[in-house]
């Protein structure tokens, strides 16, 4: 049977009334999102890096060229000159209503970190060391990751079981701390020696290069101007390893013409790319605790020098050598 109660019908038509009410404001309401040109646009990101001659002009060139390639939105430009400054890149953000700002180089670096309080930053092209700041800033380092390396190393010399590497503490010790990790996942034994100083690295060089590695064992050499000195560190390293049919491997492709097996350099295009994807994330949730921290890079490229494969009887078949990007001595 209906209820007849005069209040509760009464109460049953004021919710009905004020139900309407309501869902007409919603969709009013979503009608005026919708209509907003930027309801649905994809973020505007911003870049800032260095105005700089040839040939490290192409590199910033190329990395733009990659953030335009995933860029869904508009993406804004600019040079940084000698009188760049945070109030002038402030002014030229806000003009543009960027929402997230790609910081590259070490002018860009500086710059961005006065800046990552106003607007989202992604810091790029620079030499950092991963998880720099303890995860309060957010980009890619040009620093390879160790997993990547590691794995070039076993594909290249799969019986190779150790991994000897002088690191100076006060800039890598978070890099090494990834490498461990790396280095299990790829059964290899990392042994890391610390030095503070170029002395004590080539002391530590020459203590594994005449007693503690052996044929088959491998050096590895990162981006440590403490521990790996052109002049001085790398010719003796070369010299040694060659007699001692030693794996040695780097970060910088200019050690592979030298004699060093092989190297992994920035992909400088897929690096934009990376860099691209990574500050659309940050436009869209700022706040993300995931997108923190230095990331290592992985979009690389590799040198190998097929002269010192050969010395180590690794055995390259053509097929494999045209896999690489650079390859020495030049054919």
């Amino acid at each position: 049977m209906a209820d007849r109660n005069p209040h509760l019908q009464a109460a049953g038509h004021w919710r009905s009334v004020t139900g309407r009410r309501s869902l007409k404001r919603t969709a009013l309401a979503l009608l005026i999102v919708l209509a907003s040109p930027r309801a649905f646009a994809a973020p505007v990101l911003g870049v800032i890096y260095p105005d700089i001659r040839e040939p490290y002009r192409t590199i910033f060139t190329e990395i733009l060229q990659g953030i335009r390639q995933s860029a869904p939105g508009d993406v804004k430009t600019l040079q940084l000159g000698p009188d760049a400054s945070t109030g002038r890149v402030s002014a030229w953000v806000a003009g543009n209503q960027v929402e997230a700002l790609i910081a590259l180089g070490r002018n860009g670096f500086h710059l961005g970190e006065d800046m990552h309080r106003r607007v989202p930053v992604v810091f790029g092209a620079v030499l950092i060391p991963p998880d720099r700041d303890g995860g309060k800033i957010t980009g890619i380092s040009l620093v390879p990751a160790p997993a990547a390396l590691f794995a070039r190393l076993q594909e290249l010399s799969p019986h190779t079981r150790r991994v000897f590497v002088v690191y100076d503490p006060g800039n890598n010790a978070s890099l090494i701390a990834l490498a461990r990790r790396a280095a299990a996942r790829w059964n290899l034994r990392l042994i890391a020696v610390p030095a503070e100083d170029t002395r004590a690295a080539v002391r530590e060089y020459r203590k594994i290069l005449n007693t503690r590695a052996h044929a088959g064992d491998a050096i590895w050499l990162p981006q440590d101007s403490v521990t790996v000195n052109d002049q001085v560190v790398l010719p003796m390293i070369l010299e040694k390893a060659w007699e001692n049919e030693l794996v040695v491997f780097s970060s910088n492709p200019s050690y592979v013409q030298r004699g060093v097996l092989f190297s992994l350099y920035p992909d400088n295009q897929k690096m934009g790319q990376e860099l691209a994807r990574l500050a659309l994330a940050r436009a869209r949730d700022p706040g993300k605790s995931s997108l923190a921290g230095m990331r290592p890079l992985t979009a690389l490229r590799v040198a190998v020098n097929t002269r010192t494969a050969d010395h180590l009887q690794l055995n390259l078949s053509r097929r494999e050598i045209s896999r690489f990007d650079l390859v020495f001595p030049s054919r």
